[in-house]
């Protein structure tokens, strides 16, 4: 970066009004900002106490990565990468660039493996797998990220209950209601729901 001399237009400026940044250039890719030291005025009325790094892709929605505070002429700021820095890993530890780290997490699913950042699957189970060996029906993860349909019961008075078919005994094809005490005339039903 060549030596910049830049003065805000607003005197008093309020939050957010004054800044100076930096773009690619009309067709320009895209770049990385890892560290930032700026040499302000002499005195605390010609300095600002608090700045943000903020990067956008719109000149719309800014978004912060990182800020600086307290007043003096001479400061700088290592601006940490992200995940969103790294859009296409999905697992494991790496280094931000200011002596921390990015988490990107664990692997979603059981059969998967972190390599090179990237969630690999390892062992992708089936409905054959030893694991399912009781599994009558329903779904279940496969270990990386699809589903395992065991289909339905066949019984149409089942339940797929923790991918168990159980038979719903209150289910039945035919009900009635009997008269289990004497009569001594005919038994009269007027009505029933």
């Amino acid at each position: 970066l060549r030596p910049t001399y830049w003065l805000s237009d607003c005197v008093g400026c309020p939050a957010g009004d004054a800044w100076i940044g930096l773009d690619a250039g009309s067709g320009g890719e895209p770049f990385r900002v890892a560290c930032v030291k700026i040499s302000q005025g002499d005195t605390p009325t010609n300095q600002c106490g608090r700045m943000a790094v903020e990067t956008t892709i719109d000149m719309m929605d800014w978004k912060v990565r990182g800020e600086m505070t307290g007043l003096g002429q001479e400061q700088s700021m290592c601006v940490r990468r992200s995940t969103e820095d790294f859009p296409l890993l999905q697992c494991g530890t790496l280094d931000d660039g200011c002596q921390g780290n990015i988490e990107f997490g664990e692997c979603p699913g059981f059969g998967e493996e972190c390599i090179n950042y990237r969630c690999e699957c390892m062992t992708r189970l089936t409905t054959a797998s030893e694991e399912f060996a009781n599994m009558e029906c329903g779904v279940q993860a496969d270990g990386c990220g699809e589903i395992v349909d065991f289909g339905e019961c066949s019984s149409p008075t089942a339940t797929c209950i923790s991918n168990l078919c159980k038979e719903d005994v209150t289910a039945a094809k035919y009900w009635r209601l009997a008269c289990m005490g004497d009569t001594v005339g005919r038994w009269v039903v007027r009505e029933l729901e």
